[in-house]
C-alpha cells in the first residue's frame, strides 16, 4: 500500500507496466461530493500522499524506454489523469461523482413533522449524514427541531459530469443544487399526493432526481435546461433509480425561446411544484426565469428557489424578487443555508414562493 512519496517507485529501477499501471490506478481520486464529516475533512474517503505531483510530473516527463510505445502511452495518460485530479475540477475531464440526499423514514404511526406542522432543524439519520441547518428569515416558521425527530436515511445519486468548459457551465454540479438537494426533505411545501414538478435549468439533474426520490407526494418529474445540456441530464436520469410510481425525464426548455414564442417543454401546462437551484448567473436571467415562472406555475403551485449568494451577483437576485413580486409570486417561506462546492464554502438562500392572494397550501396544478 502507498502511504508515503517515498514508496513509490523511482523510475531509474525502470518499474514493469503492470506495477507502474496498478499504481497509477491506486491513485486515483475522485471528484469529492462535498459531504463533511464531523472534523470539517472531505469525507469521501480519498488519501491524499504529498510528494506525488513531482513523481507523476517525473513520469510523463520521461521516455520510460524499457516500455513499448502502446504501453508508454497508457502509463503517461494514467498519470496525467492523476495529475488533472490533483489540480482541481476545472482541470479534469469528465468525472462520476456520487451524492447523498437525506430522505425521511417515516415510522409506522410516526406524524410527518414538516406536514403536521412542527418544526424541522439539523439531525443526523440512521445514516450518521447530518441534515444542513436551516435558517429561518420568517417570524412565523422556526425550523428548529422539537420533541419530534424523523429518521433519516441516505439516498445515492450517481451523476456524470463531462469536461467542463467557460460555455457549457450546466455540464457541471453546482454547490446550491447539492444545498437544496440537502433540504428538500425539510421544506413546508404541504403538496397534495399527485403533484407534478418541473425543474428549471437542471444541469446534471442532481435537484430534481433528489426530489423525485424525497418527497414522497410527487408523482413526476420533468428536468429542463438547454439542448446542448440535455444529453447528458438525460443520462444522468437513466444512470439513477427512481421510486416506484414516480415518472422522470429530460426535455429541452430555452427560456429565451419560450418568452419568445410563448412555448417550448410544458407550453400551456401548469405545475405544482417548480424548482430552480442557481438560476442566475447572467444580467438577462431575472426577467427570463420570471417570465418562465409566471407561464408554468400552477395557481397553488408553488417554487422553491435557491440562489447563492455570490458576490458580484446582487444586482440580479434584487431584480429576480422585484421582478416575482410585480409579477404577483411572494415569498412565504425563506432562509439560509450552508453549502459548499469545489471552491469553498458559500451561503445559500432558498425561498419557497407563491401567487398572492392563496393559502399556503397547494389547491391545484397536480
Amino acid at each position: 500500500m502507498i502511504t508515503h512519496a517515498l514508496d513509490l517507485p523511482p523510475l531509474h529501477s525502470r518499474p514493469a507496466a503492470a506495477s507502474l499501471l496498478a499504481i497509477l490506478s491506486s491513485l486515483t481520486l475522485a471528484q469529492p461530493s462535498w459531504d463533511t464529516s464531523d472534523d470539517g475533512n472531505d469525507s469521501d474517503g480519498f488519501l491524499v500522499i504529498p510528494g506525488t505531483e513531482k513523481w507523476l510530473t517525473s513520469i510523463i516527463a520521461s521516455p520510460l524506454a524499457w516500455l513499448d510505445a502502446d504501453t508508454q502511452d497508457a502509463v503517461r495518460d494514467a498519470a496525467a489523469a492523476r495529475l488533472a485530479e490533483r489540480c482541481g475540477r476545472t482541470a479534469c475531464p469528465e468525472v462520476v461523482r456520487t451524492f447523498r440526499v437525506p430522505r425521511r423514514v417515516c415510522s409506522k404511526g410516526a406524524s410527518d413533522p414538516v406536514n403536521s406542522g412542527d418544526s424541522v432543524n439539523s439531525s443526523a439519520g440512521s445514516s450518521g449524514v447530518s441534515t444542513p441547518a436551516l435558517t429561518d428569515s420568517s417570524p412565523d416558521l422556526k425550523l428548529e427541531l422539537g420533541s419530534l425527530e424523523p429518521e433519516l436515511e441516505d439516498v445515492l445519486i450517481t451523476l456524470h459530469e463531462p469536461s467542463l468548459t467557460a460555455d457549457n457551465l450546466g455540464l457541471k454540479t453546482w454547490g446550491s443544487a447539492y444545498a437544496l438537494a440537502r433540504i428538500l426533505h425539510a421544506l413546508p411545501l404541504s403538496l397534495p399526493a399527485g403533484t407534478r414538478a418541473l425543474e428549471l435549468g437542471a444541469g446534471t439533474g442532481l435537484v430534481g432526481l433528489a426530489a423525485a426520490c424525497v418527497i414522497p407526494e410527487l408523482r413526476s418529474v420533468l428536468l429542463t435546461d438547454l439542448p446542448e445540456i440535455v444529453p447528458n441530464l438525460a443520462r444522468n436520469v437513466a444512470a439513477n433509480e427512481t421510486p416506484e410510481g414516480v415518472e422522470v425525464g429530460a426535455e429541452v426548455l430555452d427560456w429565451a425561446e419560450d418568452a419568445e414564442e410563448d412555448g417550448g417543454a410544458g407550453e400551456g401546462e401548469k405545475w405544482g411544484l417548480v424548482l430552480a437551484a442557481d438560476p442566475l448567473y447572467s444580467p438577462e436571467h431575472p426577467k427570463l426565469l420570471v417570465g418562465v415562472l409566471r407561464r408554468v406555475l400552477g395557481r397553488g403551485g408553488v417554487a422553491v428557489v435557491a440562489l447563492p449568494e455570490r458576490e458580484g451577483y446582487g444586482g440580479e437576485r434584487e431584480e429576480f424578487r422585484n421582478r416575482m413580486e410585480q409579477a404577483g409570486l411572494v415569498e412565504r417561506r425563506g432562509g439560509s443555508v450552508e453549502g459548499r462546492d469545489d471552491w469553498g464554502v458559500f451561503g445559500c438562500r432558498w425561498g419557497i414562493w407563491g401567487w398572492r392572494g392563496e393559502d399556503d397550501g397547494i389547491e391545484v396544478g397536480a
